[in-house]
């Protein structure tokens, strides 16, 4: 009976706090913040009506090359994070 009355204070947003905070005092390590552009979306090129097929696919593919460059500096910076984590056990 005591361990309902307990409770009846812990919203669930206060216990989702409360352990977020108890698995950051445990961990003792802040993650650093991600890269900006590692979230950002990479638009498709424009492909106006009557364009010439060609010049659209370079520009697309120009857009490609783009985004995989953000994939390969976020994936690099994740594996970074990670390596160093696993360095600190």
């Amino acid at each position: 009976m005591l361990l309902p009355l307990t409770l009846l204070g812990c919203t669930p947003s206060r216990i989702a706090q409360a352990a977020a905070e108890t698995g950051k005092v445990r961990a003792g390590i802040l993650l650093p913040v991600l890269p900006g552009d590692c979230r950002r979306q990479i638009d498709h090129a424009p492909a106006p009506l009557g364009a010439n097929a060609v010049a659209v696919l370079a520009r697309e593919r120009a857009q490609l090359d783009q985004a995989n460059g953000v994939i390969r500096r976020c994936a690099n910076h994740y594996d970074n994070v990670k390596a160093e984590l696993e360095g600190a056990d």
